[in-house]
């Protein structure tokens, strides 16, 4: 369809054109203007979505440059806990200062396999041999963080009833003196004197 603005108005018959119009050269002219239409409506909703993806590529431009300018958040510095070797002491101290740093880290160590690394970088002795192992193994406990911690307890951390045992011997008297104090030796130099029966 013609446009309407494009439309001629012929209100006086004296103007009109005497000539005769070919019906077949009238049709073609008048389908290339219904094609030169379509073009044009098909270049306007090009250059609308051309529009839109401008506005769009401004915007994300615009929040780049804000996050350029704000400086990035500090995150808290730790020190690097004491190796531990698995024999001496327990990994209650090493574990609680890693699972401060990854709460304070996240990014630092994003997932659990990295974290497992990183204990295992921390491990001496006995307990680095035995990480090694179980990575050279592909045991699945070096991709899950927490069954990693699991297993290094069940394997160097004594089950609680030995550590109450433990205590419960520490803190056993003999009179006025523990039972590791009379068994070291003497009292202000003198030997002990065993109790009678």
């Amino acid at each position: 369809m013609i446009p309407t603005n494009y439309q001629l108005k012929v209100t006086d018959q004296s103007d009109r054109m005497t000539e005769s119009v070919n019906p077949a050269e009238f049709e073609r002219m008048k389908n290339e203007i219904v094609q030169l239409h379509a073009l044009v409506d098909w270049l306007n909703t090009k250059v609308n979505s051309l529009t839109d993806l401008t506005l769009q590529l401004s915007a994300s431009i615009n929040s780049l440059q804000q996050q350029a300018l704000t400086p990035p958040k500090e995150e808290p510095q730790f020190c690097l806990p004491e190796r531990w070797n698995g024999e001496v002491g327990s990994p209650y101290g090493l574990l609680a200062s890693l699972d401060m740093q990854f709460e304070c880290q996240p990014g630092r160590f994003p997932t659990a396999r990295s974290r497992a690394a990183h204990l295992t970088s921390l491990l001496s002795g006995r307990a680095q041999e035995w990480a090694a192992a179980l990575y050279n193994s592909k045991s699945p406990a070096c991709n899950d963080y927490a069954a990693f911690v699991a297993a290094l307890r069940k394997t160097f951390v004594p089950p609680s009833s030995e550590v109450g045992a433990e205590a419960r011997l520490l803190k056993l008297r003999q009179r006025e003196r523990s039972v590791c104090a009379y068994a070291c030796g003497s009292v202000d130099g003198r030997p002990l004197q065993p109790y009678p029966v």
